[in-house]
């Protein structure tokens, strides 16, 4: 540690570039605990934007301050509705008290692969799978809803953006590219599609070559308009949890290294969302080129093994278990994340935050 008192920012860039700080930076979303810490339902906080954000806001100053908030976001429903899967929502499909669910059914049948490969993932997003999965935001009217709702929670957001960057906290916002993986895996229904590997392997890798050709022009561009930071990636579908080496390495790890040759020559902070069990799969991430990641955990990788892996390479950011935080006792949770701030945290490279 050093002596010299950082400001937030500063404190999680010299994370982030793998160097001394003067304490461990420690930051989260204010997500669903927020509305539980304001009294509010979660149904309130899924469709109400200004309740979403004035619970926020107390989140964060009754905390007394984070150095960081990964993604601002006041819609919750929205984030679903960009996703190729039904979603089931707080105070309408689910009781008040509830968090969004997501329904996982075959929306996309296995012919329609043809129809990516023809003409490209989002015409047959947009004029087969939108209309199945989101029937609300399809034809003319429910696009000028989507649009509404979409330019009420841009306000609120700048709003926040303009707040929590008075205070000092920084955000990982920035542009989004998945491996199409992930994208197809929720289209077709996950049991469906790990057959699809087995029984079209070609089909599925010529779809994935057209979606991440659509994806990298569409990161291109707007790298081109404006000035961005972070580069963020979410996996959780193809983790080794669910996949073996083999399939990671023909149907996933070649969209990786592409969005990450591309986030990598236009200089951005890449930002692993990784979901479920990447143990097996972390010393891939050496393989990819030099420059500045964030590793983001969920507490079902195995952190400590994490870092014996990546340290010295990439930032690592996690990973206080939901379930921990849930059912954990005060003394429970201090104490875990006093592990990850003396082990994870050690040499620096190391953000706390919860899993």
């Amino acid at each position: 540690m050093i002596s010299k008192m950082m400001t937030s920012k500063e404190r999680l860039w010299a994370a982030i570039n793998l160097q001394e700080c003067d304490r461990v930076p420690v930051g989260f979303n204010l997500s669903w605990f927020a509305a539980t810490n304001a009294g509010l339902s979660t149904s309130d906080f899924t469709h109400n934007y200004e309740a979403n954000f004035t619970a926020a806001d107390k989140l964060y100053e009754d905390l007394g301050g984070i150095d960081f908030i990964p993604m601002l976001n006041f819609s919750p429903a929205l984030i679903g509705a960009g996703l190729p899967m039904k979603q089931k929502l707080p105070g309408k499909e689910l009781p008040p008290g509830s968090i969004i669910q997501y329904h996982e059914q075959e929306l996309m049948t296995p012919d329609e692969y043809d129809i990516i490969i023809a003409k490209g993932w989002r015409f047959y997003e947009k004029e087969y799978l939108s209309p199945r999965a989101h029937p609300e935001y399809s034809g003319s009217s429910g696009a000028a809803r989507l649009r509404k709702q979409m330019d009420e929670a841009n306000l609120v957001t700048a709003r926040a953006h303009q707040l929590f960057t008075a205070k000092g906290a920084s955000f990982f916002d920035g542009v989004t590219a998945m491996p199409p993986f992930e994208i197809l895996s929720m289209a077709r229904s996950f049991g469906p599609f790990l057959l699809d590997l087995i029984r079209r392997p070609d089909k599925v890798i010529a779809a994935m070559d057209v979606m991440m050709a659509e994806s990298i022009a569409g990161v291109s561009s707007r790298l081109k308009a404006s000035k961005i930071v972070f580069g963020n990636t979410p996996i959780s579908r193809s983790a080794s949890t669910f996949i073996s080496p083999a399939y990671f390495e023909k149907f996933v790890f070649p969209y990786i290294k592409q969005i990450t040759g591309l986030y990598m020559a236009a200089n951005l902070v890449m930002v692993f969302h990784l979901d479920q069990n990447w143990l097996k799969f972390l010393p891939y991430f050496r393989e990819l080129p030099a420059g500045k990641y964030i590793v983001e955990l969920d507490g079902t990788t195995d952190i400590f093994e994490a870092k014996k892996i990546l340290g010295g390479r990439m930032c690592l950011m996690g990973d206080v278990p939901a379930r921990l935080l849930k059912l954990g006792t005060a003394p429970e949770v201090e104490q875990y994340c006093q592990k990850l701030i003396d082990v994870a945290g050690k040499g620096s490279g190391f953000i706390l935050s919860s899993g």
